[in-house]
Formats: structure tokens, sequence, C-alpha cells
């Protein structure tokens, strides 16, 4: 079976649309359809529901993807380690959650290049469950998140504290931001539980993301609207390899 096949079937999985993941591959609808079908062939189970306006992963298809990522993940990464034999250097691959690389990540990314002298690199960003079964499946070296993976098997290393405080394009004080429309940046499940423990008052956020840059983006847009960044207590700021 072509790995093509499956990673067509993951763009199919992620854009819901046929012709969209046609775009995103750079081929023909045609082709998608012609590989998806193949696909359905092999394991004789049908992997999506096709409606009119939409398209739905059937529990099969739901059950293929972590094999399909798999797949893909560990062809690419044996591709990437011949492709370097010749000059007898080891590949890494790294990951994070985008809203970490937001924050740290991106900037220190040089910095953990150079540590590795003499490695080739692979940086991803992906969700705390990506990251979780890529490190039990060997197919990912290290993973930055901001509370340790539960699991015997990965040894959690803090690497830093960072500090994140309450910004906006109006000058206000904290209470003053969290009665208006303020955005609220996901940093993890410590933030989260100290938000609502002492905030528990006060009205829903203007919007939610898991992201900061989106959130930069989205207040610098709007105008005066400011934006809940700050924890109570430092975060932890950890690495899982």
């Amino acid at each position: 079976m072509d790995v093509k096949v499956f990673k067509t079937f993951l763009e199919v999985a992620k854009t819901r649309h046929f012709g969209r993941a046609a775009e995103n591959l750079y081929i023909t609808q045609a082709a998608v359809s012609a590989r998806i079908k193949q696909l359905e062939s092999f394991f004789d189970q049908v992997l999506f529901i096709r409606d009119r306006n939409s398209i739905k992963l059937t529990t099969s298809g739901e059950r293929l993807i972590g094999y399909a990522e798999v797949m893909v993940t560990t062809l690419a990464q044996a591709k990437n380690e011949l492709s370097l034999a010749d000059n007898r250097s080891l590949q890494l691959t790294m990951a994070g959650t985008p809203n970490i690389w937001d924050a740290y990540l991106q900037e220190c990314l040089s910095e953990v290049t150079e540590v590795f002298s003499g490695y080739g690199f692979q940086a991803e960003a992906l969700s705390r469950e990506q990251l979780n079964r890529q490190l039990l499946e060997r197919t990912l070296d290290m993973a930055f998140a901001f509370e340790p993976l539960k699991c015997d098997e990965l040894v959690s290393q803090k690497v830093t504290d960072i500090k994140l405080e309450l910004v906006s394009t109006s000058q206000c004080s904290v209470d003053e931001a969290l009665s208006q429309r303020y955005v609220y940046v996901d940093w993890g499940t410590r933030f989260s539980s100290e938000h609502a423990e002492r905030h528990s008052q006060m009205p829903a956020p203007y919007l939610r993301t898991s992201t900061g840059r989106i959130a930069l983006e989205f207040i610098l847009q709007k105008g005066e609207l400011p934006i809940c960044q700050r924890p109570f207590q430092p975060l932890t700021y950890k690495i899982i390899d």
C-alpha cells in the first residue's frame, strides 16, 4: 500500500472535504476519490460517510487515523535517517503544542539546535494527544508541554518558568479587563483551574483560543480589547522526553 494513500486519507479526515484535500495535496479530486476507494477496498470498510454538504468519518475511519499517522510519520522519519546516513548525522524530532511555540519554543529553537550539534532536526506543532501518542510510539524524541504527560514510560524535566502577563491596547486594571469582553488564552490545566477559581463570577470571555498568536492578532484587529494571559503564579514549563 502506497503511503500516499494514507496521506490522502489523513488530509480528507482533516479537511472533511475532497476538493480542499485535493488542492492541499496538489492532485485532482478524482485522484483523491480513487485513493480513498483503494483504502476502503483494502480494509473492506467504509471510512467516510458522504453527505451532500459534509463528509464524516465512520467508526472505522476514526480508528484508522492513529495507524495512518504512524505509517506516514515512521516512513518520513526513516527517509530522513537514511538521507543523513552518508554524513553520519542522527535525526532528532521535537514537537510542542502551538501555544508553546508561540510563548517560548520558537525563540529558543536555535539554542536547542546548537546544543545538539551534529544532529539533523525536525520540528512540529502537535496537539497534546499527538505528543503523547508519538512519544509512546517512539516516533518523537522530545516534546514540550506546560504539564507533564501522565505516563510511567515518559521522563519529565523542568526547562524554565514562563511569566505571562495581561496585555491590552488600552490601559486598564485586571478587574476591569476581566469584567469586559476579554480574550482567554488556554495555557493548560493549571492556568484554567486557577482562573476559574479566582474569577468564577466574571462573565464568559469574548473569545477563547489555544494560542497566543491568534489572541494577539485578534486583539490588534479589534482595537481596545483586553487579553487575559497572566497566571496567578509563574507557570512551569516542562519538557517531556
